[in-house]
Formats: C-alpha cells, structure tokens, sequence
C-alpha cells in the first residue's frame, strides 16, 4: 500500500512539472513588457529552483526538532510543508490581479 501511494505521488508530479516548470515564461509573456519578459521569467523559474534549495536545507533540521519517531517526524514536517504552501498559495491568490489590458506581443 505505501508503495502505491508513493507511485501515484511521483505520477502525478511528473505530470504537473512541465507546467510548472513552463509557468514563468507564460506569465512573463502575459503581464512583462518585451524588455522585460526574459528578466521575468529568469527570476520565476530561479525561484523554483531556489525554493527547492531552501527544502533541502531546512527540513533535515525540522525533521531532527520534531519529537517522537522517525514516522512521525516524517508526518509533522510533511504537515508543516503542506500549511507552508497553502498560506502561500492563498497569499497568492488573494493578491493576484488580472494582468495588464494589452496583446501580449504587443510593444509596451
């Protein structure tokens, strides 16, 4: 049964990468002025990389902290990931606005 479960996760990551992993460039292009898209979608997509960087550098040390065995240091570093996100996610949405009235191949 874990096995499943850990199968199904690394799936559905596959999946979502590539739309991840593409996200900036489509926003760039949607919201940033020409001169400005590559900028924009180097410092979105460096942003991913670097969120990845600050995990692995902190959770060995929330994972040493949490009390209790080796699960379920497992499970509270996963709870506090997840709430991490969330409040992320919802901080996201509720300040994003709708992007700028123009073509997005149109000069600024």
């Amino acid at each position: 049964a874990a096995y499943a479960g850990v199968l199904v996760g690394q799936a559905t990551l596959a999946v979502a990468q590539p739309y991840l992993l593409n996200a900036p460039a489509a926003i760039a292009q949607a919201w940033f002025p020409v001169k400005e898209r590559d900028l924009a979608a180097t410092a979105g997509l460096l942003s991913n990389m670097m969120g990845q960087a600050f995990a692995e550098a902190l959770i060995p040390g929330l994972a040493a902290a949490a009390p209790g065995s080796a699960e379920s240091r497992v499970f509270w570093v996963t709870v506090a990931s997840g709430a991490l996100c969330l409040a992320a996610a919802a901080w996201a949405f509720l300040r994003a606005a709708t992007p700028p009235g123009r073509e997005p191949d149109a000069p600024a």
